[in-house]
This record gives C-alpha cells, structure tokens and sequence, in this order.
C-alpha cells in the first residue's frame, strides 16, 4: 500500500514538472503563433532551428514574434520587393484595372473612418514627391477640364456660404443642351466658361440649376452682376 502510495504521489510530481515545462516560460523555445507563453495549446519552435537555419525558411514557416524572427522576416521581405519590384507593380495595376470599383469605394470608406490619417498620409507623399505632385495635377487637369472648374466653384461656393453643388456631368448635360452655344450671345463655342446665372456673391446657388456655359468674353463681362442687369446691357 505504501508502495502504491509513493508510485502515485512519484507520478503526480512527474506530471506537474511536465505541466511547468510547458505552460511555463521554457528557454530555447518560441511561440509558433500568439502572444502568451502560459497558453499551453500554442506550438513551439526550436531555437536551434528556427535561428540557426541560414535560409530563414522556418522564420516563414513558424511564423515567431520574437523581435529577432521579426527584423529577419522584414529583411527578407524587404529584399524581395526590391527583386521584383516590377512585377508587384504590373500585379497592382492588373488588380486595379479589374477591380476599380471596389478599390474606389474601399478609399473612400477609409477615408471616411480615418479623415486626420488619410489627411496626414497626403501631407507626407506630397512632402516626398513635391514634382510629382504638380506633374499628377497637369495631366489631371488637361484632361479633367469640367472637375477641375467645378472643385474651383466649389471652393468659391463655400467662401460665400452659398448652398448647392454641380459635377462635371451637369456641366456635360449643360453644354448638350445648349448645342455648344453661348448661353449669352448664342454664338459657337471654341473655348467655354462655366457661369452662375445669379451670381454667388449675390445669394446665387452653386447647384446646376444655376450654371450655364458662356463664351469668355461673356463671362468676364458679365463678371458679378445680376442675369437681368447684365442682359439690359447687352440690348
């Protein structure tokens, strides 16, 4: 009976020296995933193995968190973008080209969720591609003319406090409507200015309800004054 005795409690000890060494903190070994060593159910990695391999494939494999397996995972990751740089970058425009939409509508969710990150994010490229910058907005620009004239009334808009706001699609549906004429002298248009009818200085809306497409020489006389001012003059 003793003998059973001594057997259990000798047993009993074995067992609870095997329950430290495992959820205890064990040298020589890392988490395989997780970030608690007490968590009994997380894989370990042999150090020998996983600092001692020359390939870093077990840093891939083992997935560690220490800061050693971390710095070796960014230098490895870091030599790969730099050797194939360009085909992440053709991968990227593919993607892209396939998935527009959805790239769109996640940038704008993000910056909707986080407008002082997205914001500070701008700052910092434009501060690191000051000709790129200027460069992107002449190609926008040349090739943008209704949305580029429509952010500049925009910002018009709110410094007048004036409600309403047009697309570059109203200015479209505009110049269609009046078959590519001046809005004010009724002759052909080569080159086009978007008009407030009712002026925003003077409680005009910036909404397309009050836009036409006028001539430059229209436009700039008409400059501030009132629709039936303007066109008293002009008769």
């Amino acid at each position: 009976m003793v003998l059973i005795e001594a057997i259990g409690a000798r047993m009993a000890e074995t067992k609870t020296r095997a329950r430290r060494r495992v959820t205890g903190r064990p040298h020589g070994y890392h988490l395989d995933r997780g970030d608690r060593m007490s968590d009994s159910t997380i894989p370990r990695v042999d150090l020998l193995h996983a600092h001692g391999s020359p390939t870093c494939y077990l840093y891939r494999l083992s997935r560690c968190r220490c800061s050693l397996c971390r710095a070796a995972k960014a230098e490895e990751g870091g030599r790969y973008r730099e050797a194939h740089d360009e085909e992440r970058k053709e991968a990227a425009r593919r993607y892209y080209a396939a998935n527009r939409e959805r790239v769109a509508d996640n940038q704008r969710r993000r910056c909707r969720e986080n407008p002082v990150k997205k914001a500070e994010e701008q700052r910092r490229w434009i501060a690191k591609n000051p000709g790129k910058t200027s460069e992107y907005s002449r190609r926008y620009y040349a090739t943008h003319r209704e949305e580029r004239i429509a952010l500049v009334h925009i910002r018009r808009a709110m410094k007048n406090s004036a409600p309403g706001r047009y697309t570059a699609d109203d200015v479209r549906t505009q110049l269609s409507r009046q078959e590519g004429k001046c809005f004010w002298c009724g002759e052909k248009l080569s080159d086009y200015h978007v008009d407030h009818v009712v002026p925003l200085s003077k409680g005009g809306s910036n909404g397309p309800e009050n836009i036409v497409v006028a001539c430059p020489a229209c436009n700039m006389a008409k400059g501030s004054k009132h629709p039936m001012e303007f066109a008293g003059r002009m008769f």
